[in-house]
């Protein structure tokens, strides 16, 4: 929910996830394994200001006052040949359109309607090591970008602050079932053509306590701005930090915060936010969050 000094927002939505199908193949010795899912987002948004344009500010994904809205259709291919994943989503909707926001107009109509194309490699036997390369959904912060996988519908203010997305290779290691330690190198922070000639670099460690408390943090950083900003070649910096704690069957909760810097022809531009949600479990398949 969206709130500030003279608006108040309110959303009736729809979120629809369906599993299509899931087939193993056996060829040989080796067993190829696909599923086939997708999802289906819709809101309508009511904005007691009436704007003019239709539009409410400060919203990504569901900005459109007094109008249903077909946020995103998502269809997802998962292909694993022994120890080789393939994985494809393709997207339309409104998040499609908005999701390639920064890139260049001809990368953003190429583009748009693919939201992750991956594929993944496991080297070890053990299944304790991967490498990846492709286009990935972020990994800053507990969001993202399919409503379906977070607690609350709307996005809260710091994912449309951070980068949605990012093009390049990464490595995982995980150490035992608690312990994921993943180093990657990007093109930058939304950018699938990259606009100069510096990679970011980014690095997380993920941990799991028991069953109850999960914790992440993460390093970014490099150039992003472009050659020929006037801003100059700065190097941005990004600090993020989440944790979620289940206090018990009822309740769940859910800190989130980030600390940015970025020095630059005119100074330094330096930013630090936070986010807390709740999340109460009303019965066994409806739950309470904000």
């Amino acid at each position: 929910m969206a709130t500030g000094s003279r608006m108040r927002t309110i959303w009736t939505v729809t979120t629809l996830a369906v599993t299509a199908g899931q087939a193993a193949v056996t060829v040989g010795a080796q067993t190829t394994e696909t599923a086939i899912h997708g999802y289906l987002e819709t809101n309508y948004s009511l904005n007691f200001n009436r704007p003019a344009n239709r539009i409410t500010a400060a919203r990504g994904f569901d900005d459109r006052h007094s109008q249903l809205q077909l946020s995103n259709l998502a269809f997802e291919v998962t292909s694993i040949w022994s120890r080789v994943t393939f994985h494809t989503v393709l997207q339309a909707g409104e998040t499609a359109s908005v999701y390639y926001a920064a890139e260049p107009s001809s990368a953003r109509n190429r583009w748009r309607h693919l939201q992750q194309a991956t594929i993944a490699v496991q080297p070890s036997r053990k299944n304790d090591w991967r490498v990846e390369a492709g286009l990935f959904l972020s990994p800053i912060g507990p969001e993202g970008v399919a409503i379906k996988d977070n607690w609350n519908w709307s996005h809260s203010n710091l994912f449309y602050a951070l980068p949605t997305y990012h093009l390049g290779v990464s490595t995982t290691y995980s150490a035992g079932q608690n312990h994921e330690v993943t180093v990657a190198v990007y093109n930058g922070w939304n950018n699938i053509e990259d606009n100069n000639k510096r990679p970011s670099v980014a690095a997380r460690w993920q941990t799991h306590y028991g069953q109850t408390l999960k914790t992440s943090v993460l390093y970014f950083g490099g150039v992003e701005r472009s050659t020929d900003a006037v801003e100059g070649q700065p190097r941005r910096d990004l600090l993020d930090l989440w944790a979620q704690w289940d206090c018990s069957d009822r309740l769940a909760l859910l800190v989130h915060g980030d600390i940015g810097q970025e020095h630059n022809r005119f100074g330094t531009s330096a930013w630090s936010a936070a986010a807390v949600t709740a999340r109460g479990r009303l019965a066994d398949h409806w739950y309470l969050a904000a």
